[in-house]
């Protein structure tokens, strides 16, 4: 265990809110101005976020679609669509980003 990493870290969360985003990029106008990447703690959720910024901040939707194909240089693009397939799943029933947000950042 690495003694500089923050803890509690709260995977779900970060998944759940990956795959709001993902259903529906507005939902990052609620939180653009206090998360950024460095909140979140596993690698690959930390990727998934700054690949979303950068396709809603070049003004395209980021879509499973969109989000897979930003990874496409990836070797495991199998690894990545299984993965996004699986947070957007999660996110179904998700309302509240903000207080997701807020956990992740805290």
């Amino acid at each position: 265990m690495n003694i500089g990493t923050k803890l509690p870290f709260h995977p779900e969360a970060e998944e759940a809110i990956l795959g709001a985003f993902i259903n529906n990029n507005h939902s990052l106008d609620k939180v653009i101005d206090f998360l950024s990447s460095d909140h979140f703690y596993l690698a690959i959720n930390k990727k998934i976020y700054q690949a979303i910024i950068k396709i809603v901040g070049a003004h395209h939707p980021a879509t499973y679609l969109t989000t897979r194909s930003y990874f496409q240089r990836d070797t495991n693009i199998a690894d990545i669509s299984r993965y996004l397939t699986d947070i957007i799943s999660k996110a179904q029933l998700l309302v509240d980003v903000e207080s997701l947000a807020r956990m992740i950042h805290d």
